[in-house]
Order: C-alpha cells, then structure tokens, then sequence
C-alpha cells in the first residue's frame, strides 16, 4: 500500500463504514507510520467490529516477535506463497482499515524524494483492505 497515510475523523469513519461495534478510539493523523495503533474494521462472527489493531504484520507463529521488520505491504500475486501471509489470507483473516488519504513518494528529476498525498476528491474517507493475525 504505502508508507505512510492519514487518519480521518472517528465519525467520519464511522459513517462510511457502520460498524456493529466500535471498540475503537482515535484521532485525525495525517502522518500515520508502521507500528502504530490504527483503526480497522473486521468480522466477528456475523457483526462487524472496529477495533485498533498495530500496523505490521507479525504472523501468529512468531508469537509476538520477528527478526527484523515486520511486512508493511505485500503483492496480491504473492500473498498465497509467502509465510507469513498465506495462513491469515486463506483463514478469513481480512479487515478494512479507513483512511483519508496515504503517501507515495517518486524521485522527480532533482534527484531527491518527493511525497505526494493521494486521496478522493469527492470523500473525506475510503478503505483500504489488510489482514490480521493474533501474536
């Protein structure tokens, strides 16, 4: 997906995606990093639910501790070969985190990295779909 996005409002959030449940609490961030706690909407059982979970993949087997980074992103041709995916993949595992907008960087001629904010003109927020896994 991308390095870095931005949170919208909770009730924003909460109207686009009408959870069941919200479990959760947070703020509008426009610098939101890998390993922070950010909103995310999934199943439980029949209901929707939105909770905080920690951006960062760690797969269940590595019981809360990887060597080295956790995956941010993976290719959606890849996602059923790579361990640490592949089980949260096919067990159901998937989730909607809502955003405002998120970062991609390009190297414009100057030689140096340019952010860009990408985002939707006519909404304040959309979703972006992850996986999850208990550690």
């Amino acid at each position: 997906m991308c390095e870095r996005y931005a949170l919208p409002e909770q009730v924003a959030a909460e109207r686009e995606f009408v959870p069941s449940q919200a479990w959760w609490k947070f703020a509008t961030r426009f610098n939101v990093a890998p390993h922070q706690y950010v909103p995310a909407i999934r199943l439980h059982g029949e209901q929707s639910e939105a909770v905080m979970m920690r951006w960062g993949l760690i797969p269940s087997w590595a019981e809360g501790k990887l060597a080295g980074e956790p995956p941010r992103c993976i290719e959606s041709d890849r996602i059923e070969v790579s361990t640490a995916h592949r089980e949260p993949w096919l067990n159901g595992q998937r989730c909607i985190l809502p955003i405002a907008g998120f970062y991609v960087w390009h190297m414009p001629s100057a030689r140096y990295r340019q952010p860009c904010f990408v985002r939707l003109i006519a909404r304040s927020v959309f979703g972006v779909a992850g996986i999850w896994d208990r550690s």
